[in-house]
């Protein structure tokens, strides 16, 4: 039995004895901590702090987030935005870029952060889509807690923006039922319900204040003779049962009048 499970002993990760050096290497390499990101490393203030101080972490981060990602490159893109995003965020949030001199403009500080952003070498769509991250978290925060990758956040914030918070829930679930949350999945279930978005501009409205959660709708019920929804009338019940109860008398009532009372 040992030898069928590669020499490793039954109900442990420990190594045995006659396990090739490549599979000590291997098995020491998986039980090894998680290198840290260069990024990751330098911790960020929060919005509160002295904007110097804001100022000098954000760029640290920035900087070697990057580093790494112009290093690698394809599978470094997700790392990438985990690294950079809190700290394009969080000088968005402060403001702190309008109180940095302009290298082009001397004697002014930047007007846009759009400008700087680029001066870091931060692209438009990455920059923007990096902000894009905490409107989605907070229009999705109640089905799901976790992280997003960039290729979803590309998906999700026009389908946000375009259609409101409700929509890109229903998507969401719907994308959950169809068994994964990637981004070809995310956007078929968005096809599927009808929530096409159109193209948005390389600098979309600044997302914090283009995007807002709206209020719950008051549910409604529409029934047809062609067309029944048993999931829709009970959401409707669950949210107005006081409505139901007199939606379910008066259609007995009716029933009786036709069929008679049951007996």
């Amino acid at each position: 039995m040992a030898a069928l499970l590669g020499g490793t002993a039954v109900g442990s990760e420990v190594p045995v004895e006659g396990q090739t050096a490549e599979h000590q290497a291997k098995h020491a390499q998986a039980q090894a901590p998680a290198e840290v990101h260069p990024a990751a490393a330098i911790a960020l203030p929060d919005s509160t702090a002295p904007l110097a101080e804001i100022i000098e972490a954000c760029e640290r981060r920035i900087f070697e987030a990057r580093r790494v990602y112009e290093k690698t490159k394809g599978p470094a893109r997700e790392i990438y935005f985990k690294s950079a995003g809190p700290a394009i965020r969080l000088m968005h949030q402060s403001k702190a870029f309008q109180k940095i001199e302009d290298p082009d403009t001397p004697g002014e500080t930047y007007r846009s952060f759009r400008k700087w952003c680029a001066d870091q070498g931060v692209s438009r769509s990455h920059a923007y889509r990096m902000l894009d991250e905490k409107p989605v978290a907070l229009a999705l925060g109640k089905l799901y807690k976790g992280e997003f990758d960039s290729s979803q956040i590309k998906i999700l914030a026009p389908l946000l923006r375009q259609h409101g918070a409700t929509q890109t829930c229903d998507v969401w679930s719907a994308a959950v039922e169809l068994g994964a949350t990637d981004a070809k999945t995310l956007a078929a279930a968005r096809d599927q319900l009808g929530y096409g978005t159109v193209p948005e501009d390389d600098e979309p409205p600044t997302p914090e204040k283009a995007i807002r959660v709206p209020k719950p709708k008051q549910p409604t019920l529409r029934l047809t003779a062609d067309r029944f929804n048993a999931e829709e009338v009970r959401a409707f019940a669950r949210e107005r049962p006081d409505l139901m109860r007199l939606i379910i008398a008066a259609g007995q009532e009716a029933i009786n009048e036709v069929e008679g009372p049951a007996e």
